[in-house]
């Protein structure tokens, strides 16, 4: 539509529309931008009132508009039009759930208003530039503007985006008003032909000639120019003249294509041609003018009739000011471009040097805490560990949020057994459970489910953070991890994780504000709990950055519940789980004794879902009345899982009870327990328990020990000690000789290998070491090792250059596993490109590195047999 002048007038403020679905936004750019104005129109009353010049740049304020929504942006422009008072710049948000993201947004504001100037603002890489031309056309009124934003870079833009707003009305209106005077002139000069036709014909037209050409000369201010089919100038105004340098005469002489050098590199004939059927055309070309001087403008060509004669009215108007401010941005974003990758270099180095050193002393540490140590001894040991693991934790959090702010989160789409993940994050947090007496619980609602594909790391990042922070926040009672799929496709699966506990609760005032970075719910100095306030803040961008959602529901004194909700596809073509080589009937029937309800019926779902019948009661003498009326019936118990604590009768004196009377005795019984490695033989042989389980509990162990206990014969004798895992160990079969290990260590720093040294001996290997990878590769031609654990960054040759190299020169099979401090984003996808196997960061989890060697060993022993 066409605006009214007065819009244009320079006292009129530009109006600008904050286009977010976060309010914070809203207020930070009501700031940036409403002080700059506030500036302009001091500086403004100060030059009135000691009559003296203001040295404002004559830029005008800013009128601010908001809105949350794509839809809402749309009825705000709409209206704007309607009431001839359009917005000039619009900054967009790309992410504004669960309306239009800010690409649609813009396409639909485009369609209203052509002219709006748009700056995507995001700290996220959602589309390329690409995807965006391909949405939204090759365009100049797109601008891109990362978050966080910069002060300047913000009200430059403004100025900027609304300068060039400003311009390209001014340029429409003297178009429109050059077009309709050419049209209004030639109206006149064919009404006037037709009377000359009668009278004076060739008198008149040359007055209207020169009446014509009088007007362009006096009422323009741009260089106007004509051209002929044969390029030569015709007419010329003033504004040519001024511009150019060359006299009226000079340029009656030359040709178009001597003042816009682009035209000499296009063909003539053709372009007229296209211009006759085009009729109109704006690009950017260089006037040149006399002197050599060269003058970015703006070219508009008209191609009309005049007296029968076909001519192009050609306007140029000046541009240098707003490539000055463009090359500015340019330059600016620039700036910007080379700092974020600049930081990104400082955090991988700095990551890598801070883990080097922090693998020591956790490493000697954990060495430290398997020797021969009196309690003040491991105390001051765990004291040191519980440190530096703090520390560490630290460090992620910073590094963590470092790359959120500036756009480098990136995630992996990998295929994963969600079990596996809730179960580890019950191992990391179990510990700390235990020692401060709680009860700690996980449950998968429904049925498994070990076949999707998604980001488990940081699916596991992100519960690990929250249960251990219900663990740290409750002092007693119970933390409890609940999965509940919400709803499922063909081909995904969305989940509920909550995590409730009976901890301190949080107030209203810091629930509001729970997911803000360095916010905690007791911000005092003399808050009793410790920790950066930056957890649960990644928690959030982890989540939204995948298009979930996180809340909180909480009480002061009656604990909290977390709960986040997140989508996960389906694998295409999953493997088939390896089958049990064990089962046992689906209708046996067992007793779950536990003063703990939740414990209760999470212990009863998961027998549930093995198929079994289960019956739960909350203590010692209400079970054994129970299974004294059971069985002695036709449907006895067979198997009974006893809490090691409860008050009154804890299970060990339970398991004595049942199996002191002949009518339970039969009872094969399971002791659940947070004890784990304390439990003894005697223990467990005197009281006739055959098994325990660790909490909390897994479903995949409870399985196993089920099918175990079904398969073999009762305990007749006192049991073997109990393995960590609860089981028996037999005596392990040697493996063959060539399925032993030989393990190559190369590692450049002197603590870091003697501290792998060192773990490695008490996991029963050896080792030999280099210090390169260049001396890697010569210890290879030398020895058949079939184990090389790689540091990345060593001299002469690093650890990626001798993955290479070995997988190159070596036919043979060689397990290579990267032990290195470098851990940013990336990091491990490089490792495997260079054909290592595996990643392990430092500080290096040596239990971990255990369990990767006895697969390994193992795989080396099943491939042996079958050639055997």
């Amino acid at each position: 539509m066409k605006l009214s002048l007065h819009l244009l007038a320079q006292d009129n403020p530009h109006r600008i529309l904050v286009v977010d679905d976060n309010p914070a936004i809203h207020e930070d750019f009501r700031k940036i931008l409403a002080t700059d104005a506030t500036r302009n129109e001091n500086d403004r009353e100060d030059a009135l009132f000691f009559g003296t010049d203001s040295g404002a740049t004559g830029q005008v304020p800013f009128e601010l508009d908001f809105a949350s929504q794509g839809n809402e942006a749309l009825e705000m422009v709409v209206a704007a039009l309607a009431d001839e008072r359009p917005y000039s710049v619009v900054f967009m948000d790309v992410r504004m759930p669960p309306g239009w993201d800010g690409i649609e947004t813009t396409s639909r504001l485009w369609e209203i208003d052509p002219d709006l100037q748009v700056v995507i603002c995001t700290a996220y890489s959602d589309y390329s530039w690409e995807e965006m031309v391909d949405r939204l056309g090759r365009t100049d009124r797109l601008l891109i503007l990362k978050k966080p934003f910069d002060v300047i870079e913000v009200v430059q833009c403004a100025h900027a985006l609304c300068s060039k707003w400003s311009l390209l009305q001014q340029t429409r209106r003297h178009a429109e008003a050059l077009e309709s005077t050419v049209q209004e002139r030639t109206a006149e000069l064919e009404t006037a032909n037709s009377r000359l036709e009668k009278e004076i014909e060739q008198r008149r037209r040359s007055e209207e000639e020169l009446r014509f050409t009088q007007f362009s000369v006096d009422n323009a201010l741009d260089p106007v120019f004509w051209v002929a089919p044969n390029a030569g100038l015709l007419y010329v105004n003033e504004a040519t003249c001024r511009i150019s340098g060359y006299t009226l005469q000079e340029l009656h002489g030359m040709s178009v294509m001597d003042i816009v050098p682009e035209l000499r590199e296009i063909a003539w004939q053709p372009f007229w041609a296209s211009m006759k059927e085009e009729r109109h055309r704006i690009l950017e070309a260089t006037y040149f003018a006399k002197g050599g001087n060269l003058i970015p403008i703006e070219l508009t060509a008209t191609f009309f009739t005049f007296e029968g004669q076909e001519l192009l009215c050609v306007a140029c108007r000046d541009i240098t000011q707003r490539k000055e401010i463009l090359e500015e941005l340019s330059a600016a974003r620039d700036v910007a471009l080379e700092s974020v990758r600049l930081k990104s270099q400082f955090l991988a180095n700095m990551s890598h040097e801070i883990r080097t050193p922090m693998n020591g002393v956790i490493g000697m540490a954990d060495l430290m805490s398997h020797t021969k140590l009196d309690r003040d001894q491991r105390e001051y040991i765990d004291t040191i560990r519980n440190s530096a693991d703090s520390l560490l934790n630290i460090i992620n959090d910073i590094l963590d949020t470092a790359k959120i702010e500036s756009g480098m989160l990136r995630f992996e789409t990998l295929d994963f057994d969600l079990n596996a993940v809730i179960e580890d994050t019950m191992d990391i947090v179990g510990g700390s459970a235990r020692l401060k007496g709680l009860e700690l619980a996980a449950y998968v609602e429904g049925k498994a489910y070990p076949h999707l594909r998604g980001d488990a790391g940081r699916l596991r990042q992100v519960l690990t953070n929250i249960v251990s922070n219900a663990v740290k926040f409750t002092e007693q009672g119970e933390v409890v991890l609940t999965v509940t799929p919400l709803a499922e496709s063909p081909t995904q699966v969305q989940f509920c994780f909550e995590v409730r506990d009976t901890g301190i609760g949080i107030a209203d005032e810091a629930r509001a504000k729970i997911f803000a970075p360095f916010v905690q719910a007791d911000s005092s100095g003399t808050r009793k709990y410790g920790g950066t306030g930056l957890g649960l803040a990644i928690c959030r961008q982890i989540v939204e950055a995948q298009g979930g959602t996180i809340g909180v529901e909480s009480e002061p004194g009656s604990g909290s519940t977390f709960w986040f909700n997140l989508t996960f596809k389906k694998q295409a073509s999953p493997v088939p789980d390896a089958p049990l080589t064990s089962s046992f009937p689906k209708d046996l029937r067992v007793l779950v004794v536990d003063d703990n309800k939740t414990n209760r019926e999470i212990l009863k779902l998961q027998l549930a879902n093995l198929g079994l019948r289960a019956t739960s009661v909350s203590g010692g003498e209400e079970a054994l009345a129970l299974l004294k009326q059971e069985n002695t019936g036709a449907d006895p118990f067979q198997f009974a899982v006893l809490d090691g604590q409860m008050p009154g009768m804890d299970g060990v004196d339970l398991a004595r009870r049942i199996k002191s009377d002949p009518a339970t005795a039969a009872i094969r019984l399971i002791l659940l327990s947070s004890l784990g490695d304390l439990l003894t033989d005697e223990t467990l042989a005197s009281a006739g328990i055959e098994d325990y389980l660790v909490k909390p509990l897994k479903q995949s162990r409870l399985q196993t020990v089920l099918t175990a206990l079904f398969n073999r014969e009762p305990l007749q004798v006192p049991l073997p000690s109990p393995t960590g895992a609860g089981t028996a160990a037999p005596s392990p079969t040697p493996a063959p000789p060539e399925c032993t290990l030989r393990i190559l260590l190369a590692e450049d720093n002197p603590i870091n290998q003697r501290v792998a040294l060192l773990q490695l001996k008490r996991m029963g290997y050896t080792a030999d070491t280099v210090v390169n990878g260049q001396e890697a590769l010569q210890a290879l031609e030398e020895v058949p090792y079939n184990v090389v654990l790689m540091d990345c960054q060593m001299p002469v040759m690093d650890g990626y250059t001798a993955a290479a190299e070995i997988r190159r020169l070596h036919r043979r099979p060689i397990y290579i596993v990267a032990m290195t401090a470098h851990a940013m984003q990336g990091d491990r996808e490089k490792c495997f490109a260079s054909g290592m196997d595996e990643h392990l960061s430092k500080p290096v989890d040596f239990e971990e590195l255990d369990r990767l060697l006895k697969e390994y060993q193992a795989s080396l022993v099943q491939a042996a047999e079958r050639k055997g």
